[in-house]
């Protein structure tokens, strides 16, 4: 049996960083998130129409995301400090 090659792993999660609207469908294994995004107005910063958003392979989204919305981002975890197991490749 022949795999094709593996793909990256993109972090497309958003949230909302002011008050709006955010709704986001998880990716297929051809194409990254899709999400509808509409901002309420905030400071200075206008409000937006709902509009949908789309996460390309390289994390960037098209078209630009707006102000209410930011990029979650993924919290990687530090090795344990004391490896206990044998033979285990650890990240460094």
């Amino acid at each position: 049996m022949k795999f094709d090659e593996c793909l990256p792993f993109v972090d497309c999660t958003l949230k909302l960083k002011t008050a709006g609207y955010l709704k986001c469908t998880t990716n297929t294994v051809r194409t990254g998130p899709r999400c509808q995004v509409e901002c309420q107005r905030y400071a200075e910063k206008p409000s937006t129409d709902k509009k949908t958003y789309q996460c390309d392979v390289t994390g960037r989204w098209d078209p630009p995301l707006p102000h209410c919305v930011v990029r979650e981002g993924i919290d990687v975890v530090q090795p344990p400090p004391n490896m206990f197991h044998a033979k285990m490749d650890y990240p460094q």
